[in-house]
């Protein structure tokens, strides 16, 4: 007869187990050819995307997206720093990825030619995240956020600007990038990640320049 787990042990097993059931996340099948690496990191069992929209940082949604196709099309480093993102959303204890936790993953990510624009902007990830916690402050320490925060909805709208950049600066060619992205957190001016690019310089002379950075072909994106 197995020995009966200590009072402690059991209330937090029954708390993670609650944690992971609250955050299922409805299926988004995702058709095409095979996803390798970060891609399908950021797939759940069965090819299946783990995100959701939510509201605010108090409690995570969990709804399902009705634009499946939104996540298509994406360049390896965007995928990858939509895993970065969750990664930071984790460490300041939010429930959902914010814009300003997608910033965060672009410049954690670094690689990339978003990454490379903003650095050389002056714009670190140390700054982005002592400016976001200025503004949003950050989640309890006791709180232990679930393992794929779900996007917000100025996420997902941000990602919707971005396929807009895409379409008219690159036409139907290559994939969305995170210059795209970029452009396209810069679009949602209320979010946290327009605001701090804003306090950090990023002004409409910027823009433009980022704009012709993304609309310029190249294999790094």
């Amino acid at each position: 007869m197995m020995a009966k787990l200590p009072v402690l042990y059991q209330k937090r097993t029954e708390s993670r187990r609650l944690n992971r059931g609250h955050m299922a996340v409805p299926a988004l099948k995702v058709s095409g050819g095979g996803l390798t690496g970060m891609q399908s990191r950021f797939l759940g069992a069965g090819g299946q995307w783990r995100h959701a929209t939510a509201d605010c940082r108090c409690t995570p949604a969990g709804v399902q997206l009705s634009e499946p196709s939104l996540y298509k099309g994406l360049s390896a480093r965007l995928i990858k720093t939509f895993g970065m993102a969750e990664l930071e959303a984790r460490k300041l204890k939010y429930a959902t990825t914010g814009t300003e936790a997608l910033l965060m993953g672009m410049l954690t990510e670094g690689t990339s030619k978003a990454a490379r624009f903003l650095r050389s902007k002056g714009i670190t990830l140390f700054a982005v995240k002592q400016e976001t916690v200025k503004l949003l402050g950050k989640g309890d320490m006791y709180y232990n956020p679930p393992e794929h925060p779900p996007i917000t909805e100025p996420g997902k709208k941000a990602l919707e600007a971005a396929h807009s950049y895409h379409k008219s600066l690159s036409g139907s060619n290559g994939e969305v990038t995170t210059e795209h992205m970029l452009l396209g957190l810069l679009d949602q001016k209320a979010a946290t990640a327009a605001q701090v690019l804003k306090i950090l310089g990023i002004d409409d002379a910027a823009y433009e320049e980022l704009k012709q950075l993304a609309g310029q072909p190249t294999a790094v994106a």
